[in-house]
């Protein structure tokens, strides 16, 4: 009978122990996951700022007019279309591949 009651209380304190690491284990994962919760809040509102104050400063950084609308893409396409329109003829065609020559038709 003496061995069986060393054997419970062995049990006992065993239960004991594992209850208390379980607890530690619960509130060092809760204070984790918090964490994890500041750190993405913290992540999503700096992703939110760049996303909203980005335009702005390439708008300010390029020296664009804002009262004219126009993004960079715009300006390139505007800039590219002129830069063709410049190009002189080549053999009686323009560079888009078309004849000029009003005697072709």
């Amino acid at each position: 009978m003496r061995m069986f009651d060393l054997h419970a209380r062995k049990l006992m304190v065993t239960v004991a122990a594992m209850r208390d690491s379980a607890e530690t284990a619960r509130s060092q994962a809760l204070f984790a996951a918090e964490e994890i919760v500041a750190m993405s809040l913290g992540f999503g509102g700096l992703v939110t700022a760049y996303l909203i104050w980005y335009p702005v400063f390439r708008r300010k950084m390029d020296g664009q007019d804002r009262s004219a609308g126009l993004t960079p893409d715009d300006l390139d396409a505007l800039r590219w279309s002129a830069s063709m329109r410049s190009r002189p003829s080549m053999n009686g065609r323009s560079a888009s591949g078309m004849t000029t020559d009003p005697s072709f038709c």
